[in-house]
């Protein structure tokens, strides 16, 4: 699918499913387009009046946001106290291998954007949605941290490509 058919799709026309398999084929102007998209959706009050309720939205969601890097980035879903979209923020950009995000900047982060709840998120460009023991120690970290300013870690996401994206709360290790 190009950037051109796009375009030309009518303003009344059904969106066509697209395959969680194809984020990573895109071509660059097709990403940059669902990109802003993706920011429009989020910035929308429909879109952040919707909840966060499962764990297949988030994924979904993670999903545009994480698939495509080919470096890691650690981002943040902060959630009012109903887990609805405040807003999302990139918190750090690392290397093809780590990134570094310190608790301190997230519970900022946090209070800044009053939120009741989070849900963070990186990637992994190896394709692995394996999480490391450095991966659950940070979880630990943010989550204790977060929570002496009320602020609840619903989740951890680590995105590896389209198809795989693991969950800390599912894999019980949160």
């Amino acid at each position: 699918m190009s950037a051109a058919s796009l375009r030309s799709t009518p303003k009344n026309a059904p969106i066509p499913a697209i395959s969680v398999a194809v984020i990573e084929r895109l071509e660059p102007a097709v990403h940059r387009l669902v990109a802003r998209a993706l920011r429009a959706l989020e910035d929308s009050a429909v879109y952040r009046g919707a909840p966060l309720s499962s764990p297949e939205l988030v994924r979904a969601h993670l999903r545009f946001r994480l698939a495509h890097l080919d470096h890691e980035q650690i981002h943040v879903l902060w959630l009012d106290v109903q887990n609805r979209l405040i807003t999302a923020d990139v918190v750090a950009t690392g290397t093809l291998a780590a990134a570094q995000v310190y608790p301190r900047e997230l519970v900022k982060a946090g209070l800044a954007h009053n939120a009741g709840a989070c849900i963070l998120a990186h990637n992994h460009p190896s394709g692995e949605a394996i999480p490391s023991r450095a991966d659950e120690d940070l979880t630990r970290s943010i989550s204790a941290a977060l929570a002496t300013v009320d602020i609840k870690l619903l989740d951890h996401f680590i995105v590896a490509g389209a198809g795989k994206a693991f969950s800390f709360a599912e894999g019980g290790l949160l």
